[in-house]
């Protein structure tokens, strides 16, 4: 899927949210440049928590949530770090599946694009 950002940019921001079309339902998916390793890698931005969080606190490979804390890996969408408060609450707002659906990013000759990598499981 090709969404038409500029690999250059996430390099130097270091991170990028851009919204994609799943189904006909946008999905705003976090971009994230790994300085060490010269690797993009991607996932869906919304906190599986109570999906009201949009993960924006990246830090190395793993980005947390700003409403209550949880934290998840880039690399494998999984969460590490529970949320502060009702861990166990499911997400009234979307599916609330962890890990979250992470994408193969590939530079494309200075854009982005991605490949769905991890899909959730019902």
């Amino acid at each position: 899927m090709h969404v038409g950002i500029s690999s250059n940019l996430v390099r130097r921001r270091g991170w990028i949210i851009t919204v994609i079309s799943a189904n006909k339902v946008p999905v705003p998916v976090l971009i994230v440049h790994d300085k060490a390793s010269d690797r993009f890698y991607a996932m869906d931005a919304v906190c599986a928590h109570f999906g009201c969080g949009m993960l924006t606190d990246v830090q190395g490979l793993s980005a947390r949530c700003p409403i209550h804390g949880a934290v998840y890996d880039l690399r494998t969408g999984n969460r590490v770090t529970e949320p502060s408060s009702n861990p166990s609450s499911p997400c009234g707002f979307c599916a609330g599946h962890v890990p979250l659906r992470t994408y193969a990013v590939r530079d494309d000759n200075g854009t982005v694009d991605l490949e769905v990598e991890r899909q959730f499981t019902a």
